[in-house]
């Protein structure tokens, strides 16, 4: 049993319940299982404008709590440009939807339009933490422009969406 298998288990003791659908763990049965998941998902933000995105995560996925904590890589593309990332994220779940969730990313950022905040054919890099409730979610991000000679060097980005 792992470090974070018994912290499972131990919370599933203590708060003494399981959501509808699973069973508690118990003498045989794992408190964790591996799962892949594809996320989709839209966005605006002044860099890329309106955008669509796919990620996909990957990890463990708690049976006591339904939440799933692991890496994921996304890929996102707008009017704008396009970004693509990695990074850690944790989401909690009812048993059938996700609930909340909590990430945060390395990403490159490509623009390739002057209909975005930033000047068009420039190249940055960025961290971001976004968190979603219900489906909607917000993010901070920090670039630093990586080519390019136009436009602001560094700059925060505020983007609004839906999905996960």
């Amino acid at each position: 049993m792992t470090a974070m298998s018994f912290r499972v288990l131990v919370l599933c003791v203590l708060c003494g319940s399981a959501p509808s659908g699973f069973a508690k763990p118990g003498l045989g049965q794992p408190a964790e299982r591996d799962d892949v998941q594809p996320l989709l998902g839209a966005s605006y933000s002044s860099a890329l404008g309106l955008s669509g995105r796919t990620a996909l995560t990957w990890g463990s996925r708690s049976v006591c709590t339904d939440g799933m904590f692991g890496p994921f890589v996304q890929a996102e593309f707008g009017k704008g440009g396009g970004r693509i990332g990695a990074g850690g994220t944790a989401t909690a779940s009812d048993g059938l939807f996700p609930m909340a969730a909590l990430a945060a990313q390395l990403f490159v950022l490509r623009s390739w339009s002057t209909s975005s905040g930033l000047p068009a054919h420039q190249t940055y890099v960025g961290a971001e933490i976004k968190m979603t409730l219900f489906y909607a979610n917000v993010g901070l991000s920090g670039y630093q422009r990586l080519t390019g000679q136009r436009g602001g060097a560094r700059g925060i980005l505020v983007s609004v969406g839906g999905g996960f």
